[in-house]
């Protein structure tokens, strides 16, 4: 595994995408990778790199250290 993978939390990347209204088809676009691609990290079946994630955030206007709170309770995604 590459070391410049970011250990995310696919949840938190799944609540973010859709509290900003995009399908994951139109964000892997954005940020430049395939559907396919996207779907692995949203699944947790991949990681993205720094640059991937850092792509992520910006599009999707929060923060980078969101994506990395991998202890977030369903109930702080819901509320």
């Amino acid at each position: 595994m590459k070391s410049n993978l970011m250990r995310i939390n696919p949840k938190v990347l799944e609540w973010a995408r859709k509290r900003a209204r995009l399908s994951q088809d139109s964000l892997a676009g954005m940020i430049g990778v395939s559907k396919q691609r996207y779907l692995e990290w949203e699944s947790g079946r991949s990681l993205p790199s720094a640059g991937e994630l850092n792509r992520i955030a910006f599009h999707l206007r929060c923060p980078v250290l969101v994506f990395l709170c991998l202890g977030v309770g369903r109930a702080l995604l819901l509320g």
